[in-house]
């Protein structure tokens, strides 16, 4: 079921240079971490700092799913885990674990404070128990590096650990639109159309909850 949980806003500001660079350059920036997460603007975030705007997030996601204090959250794809940090420091919920494949990111996180278990893996093999938590979520993560084969296997990772599941992932219904995400998106190698999508969530098996991410404009779900 498609839930929209965080509001959808225009990002006026593309990253002009990320789409002409090429795939070894990618990598580099990728590798370096510190110049995708804190370096400029037009290779990744240009400054990914803790302002405590998860923590509305935290409440929308108790809301949503009834979460209580037993409640445990996995956070797919955290960079330096500034939800994790919020989860855990609500009264309302249990604890918080992140993961994500960027070393630089969680320990960026942790360094600055951020508060929680954080581990360095892929989504495609999740180093926890079938249902080890009560949500799952992946927030704009599984259009970026991973191939497609690769997101089936994460989707059924994601699925596999928890009992309740929300992820969201950058798509689109025009060529206008894709382009957005092209000149947006620094690493993004797999968005696709909400059709799409919709098979490949069939293909993975995954039932759950999800949303469609686009910087400029909504998107409406097309199946």
């Amino acid at each position: 079921m498609r839930l929209e949980i965080i509001e959808q806003q225009s990002r006026i500001n593309l990253r002009q240079k990320s789409s002409s660079i090429d795939v070894l350059k990618r990598l580099e920036i990728w590798e370096a971490g510190e110049t995708y997460f804190d370096g400029e603007r037009d290779y990744g975030y240009g400054g990914y700092n803790y302002d405590g705007r998860w923590v509305g997030f935290v409440e929308k996601l108790t809301s949503a799913y009834l979460l209580g204090p037993k409640s445990s959250l996995l956070d797919v794809g955290c960079a330096k885990g500034f939800l994790v940090h919020d989860f855990n420091n609500s009264s309302e919920v249990g604890n918080a674990v992140g993961v994500d494949i960027s070393l630089y990111a969680l320990l960026s996180g942790v360094r600055s404070g951020m508060h929680g278990t954080f581990l360095c893996c892929n989504s495609t093999s999740l180093p926890f128990l079938d249902n080890e938590f009560e949500l799952a979520i992946c927030k704009d993560t599984l259009h970026n590096i991973l191939c497609e084969d690769e997101i089936v296997e994460s989707l059924i990772e994601l699925k596999r650990v928890s009992k309740k599941t929300w992820i969201r992932v950058a798509s689109y219904n025009t060529d206008n639109q894709r382009g957005v995400i092209r000149d947006w998106a620094t690493f993004a190698r797999s968005y696709y159309s909400t059709v799409k999508w919709h098979r490949i969530f069939k293909l993975a098996g995954y039932d759950r909850d999800y949303d469609w991410f686009h910087p400029s404009e909504y998107i409406e779900d097309v199946k």
